[in-house]
């Protein structure tokens, strides 16, 4: 088999389409376990073709398990479709697949044809909406998925299938829902707040389902009455003493990682993803940190100082330039679970302590918290924290501009 390795895959849909004709042309047979095993970490596929117009896909991405991907061209849309699947998942049972769901999509010009009759239908359906919609969004699909299986409404296993999934729409009740919640805290021993924070995901498939008709509106709150997690839960703020707590209970391989949030702005995904070369000391003097890959887009450079700077030298001090600056205890990026479970427990251990922590309280709240702070100090000005913080200044003044201190007197007494 012939692979096209790409170079780009932004957007997805002209990536695939130039993986066909340019890049460079590799030999790597990705029916064989061990030649991809040795692939190395690229952020876009490698491809083989399995027929006219249907490709498979292998991808290494630089942290987390490699996924693959099937694409085939769909001639009505004048464009590709895409669809992913576990790294797990066997090649033959890729194909197979592939061949079968290239059919379906030929079809029906690439629009979702599932009908939603139970209540697993409304999680695939969701899953595949991500990959037909544009631009397509295969890693999110993926993700969807993963998270569906670990929630047991998706999978061809059945015996893995909890109950809930082979209810039809029509018949949920609250209690079907509240029961499945239960069993996902006994089975992976998370806090309730974790797992409904997870399971706030299942809103959207059963919106879909509700404006697809397969529910009505009085259903629809029955199903999701166990569901409704805080809206706000990420505004919830954090004293600096109990942010301190929080901290001095986690694992001590994450306490940096959280003293770094507990210090700066910054996203969780921000710190892990940080590499030595992005750390610098310019001739200012100043510790420089170049943020080139956040939720806010790339390209950012912020100043630090006091005790965060100290952390940053000393992590980067001796490292590879594409060393990470705070990898997890496998030496790989820390992943969302990893800083949320290091999170969790350490909450567990502040409330045997007698330590209040807001309920609601999540990693993001370090960040919610710290700029709380930046606000409320009123040292610097909004546009400069938006700047730092990785965020619009529409975004600080609509959430954070009440915090300000004494603004009501402040406006009142300009205009006297």
């Amino acid at each position: 088999m012939t692979t096209d390795l790409t170079t780009d895959l932004t957007p997805v849909a002209a990536a695939a389409a130039e993986a066909t004709t340019k890049g460079k042309r590799e030999k790597h047979d990705l029916s064989i376990k061990s030649v991809r095993a040795k692939l190395p970490a690229n952020h876009v596929p490698y491809w083989n073709r399995i027929d006219a117009g249907l490709f498979i896909g292998w991808r290494v991405p630089k942290s987390g398990e490699p996924v693959w991907y099937a694409r085939t061209w769909v001639k009505s849309k004048n464009d590709y479709e895409f669809k992913t699947y576990p790294g797990s998942t066997s090649h033959k049972d890729v194909v197979a697949d592939a061949r079968t769901w290239r059919d379906n999509v030929v079809k029906t010009g690439g629009k979702a044809a599932t009908k939603l009759v139970y209540v697993r239908d409304i999680f695939t359906a969701m899953a595949e909406s991500y990959r037909t919609e544009t631009p397509p969004r295969p890693d999110t699909a993926a993700k969807a998925e993963g998270r569906y299986r670990i929630f047991g409404v998706m999978g061809a296993d059945e015996s893995k299938l909890h109950r809930i999934a082979k209810i039809k729409l029509v018949d949920l009740r609250n209690e079907d829902v509240k029961e499945w919640r239960d069993e996902m805290i006994k089975r992976e021993g998370l806090s309730l707040t974790s797992v409904e924070r997870d399971l706030a995901c299942a809103r959207a498939p059963f919106t879909m389902a509700m404006e697809a008709g397969a529910v009505n509106k009085h259903q629809y709150a029955k199903a999701l009455a166990k569901l409704n997690c805080k809206r706000n839960a990420r505004e919830v703020y954090l004293t600096k003493e109990v942010r301190d707590a929080i901290i001095a209970n986690m694992d001590e391989h994450y306490q940096e990682f959280y003293g770094v949030l507990r210090r700066t702005t910054l996203r969780p995904g921000a710190v892990s993803a940080r590499l030595a070369q992005e750390w610098k000391v310019g001739p200012d003097g100043e510790g420089r940190l170049r943020v080139t890959t956040d939720k806010a887009g790339a390209g950012r450079e912020i100043v630090l100082h006091n005790g965060v700077r100290t952390t940053f030298e000393e992590r980067a001090a001796g490292k590879a330039g594409d060393a990470l600056l705070f990898p997890n205890p496998e030496g790989t990026e820390i992943t969302s679970s990893q800083w949320l479970t290091a999170f969790d427990n350490a909450v567990a251990k502040c409330v045997e302590q007698g330590i209040k922590v807001p309920e609601g309280a999540v990693p993001y709240s370090f960040r919610h918290s710290a700029i709380t702070d930046a606000v409320i100090a009123n040292k610097v000005s909004l546009a400069y924290i938006a700047k730092f913080s990785g965020t619009s200044l529409k975004e600080i003044e609509e959430t954070y501009a009440k915090f300000l201190p004494s603004a009501a007197k402040d406006l009142s007494d300009s205009l006297e």
